[in-house]
């Protein structure tokens, strides 16, 4: 028996598969999700505990953890992340699993680290799995207008593949 793909997350990814209504689909894939405590306090919509009620997992810190993090906000080598954000680089780090997030500057942090990055379109991409593309499209579209930073270009790409898709069953 094989061990499901483990992923730190970001609490973005949560508010943009929110926007899409496409939280339950996401925790229906073969993967875990953690996110620190810290970062799912972040969450208020969508509520931490009904993500936690649908199988979001929490990265719990050991305190020679909480202490990196706090070294590294004091020695502010990386100005331009939160607190919470230093959280999520040091579970990605420590963990050794990838790191789920559309946050730039954790993005290339994270990468500077060595640390494989994904995003909310690569998560989409993998949705393909359980959800029908019409679904991906209205659950895109719902994010680009709630103002999720994607890139632009990759997002009419999807629409455009997605769009044209027809829905086929194998049997």
């Amino acid at each position: 028996m094989s061990q499901r793909p483990t992923y730190i997350t970001d609490a973005n990814i949560w508010i943009d598969l929110h926007f899409g209504d496409l939280i339950e689909a996401a925790l229906s894939l073969p993967f875990r999700f953690l996110v620190p405590d810290v970062a799912l306090e972040e969450l208020i919509v969508p509520e931490g505990k009904r993500l936690l009620a649908l199988g979001l997992e929490i990265y719990a810190f050991a305190p020679n953890q909480v202490k990196k993090v706090l070294q590294l906000r004091e020695a502010q080598q990386y100005r331009k992340l939160s607190t919470n954000d230093l959280f999520v680089l040091v579970a990605a780090e420590d963990s050794g699993f990838d790191l789920i997030t559309n946050d730039r500057a954790l993005r290339r942090a994270a990468e500077k680290k060595k640390i494989t990055v994904k995003g909310s379109l690569w998560l989409l991409d993998e949705l393909v799995r359980v959800v029908e593309p019409k679904r991906l499209v209205l659950g895109l579209t719902r994010m680009i207008q709630s103002g999720s930073r994607l890139p632009e270009a990759e997002c009419q790409k999807r629409l455009r593949l997605w769009g044209r898709q027809d829905i086929k069953t194998t049997g």
